[in-house]
């Protein structure tokens, strides 16, 4: 429910939320390939104890987070 804009009494936003959809399951995804949060507040495996986090960081692992994961 955090994740939805009326959550915080704002007007639903169907983007915004597919958005951070997304965000959450990648990360997510990341702890089932081994990763840890990351430091780098861009990547997507960064900790986001709020929604406010979510919506600056990406939806992309950063190059360490790649390289941890095996991408590259």
């Amino acid at each position: 429910h955090r994740l939805r804009q009326d959550y915080y009494g704002l007007p639903p936003d169907e983007a915004v939320l597919l958005d951070r959809l997304v965000k959450e399951c990648v990360h997510e995804l990341g702890h089932t390939l081994g990763l840890r949060h990351c430091s780098d507040w861009q990547c997507v495996m960064a900790s986001s104890h709020g929604v406010e986090r979510v919506d600056v960081k990406s939806a992309d692992f950063c190059r360490e987070c790649e390289r941890a994961a095996g991408f590259r």
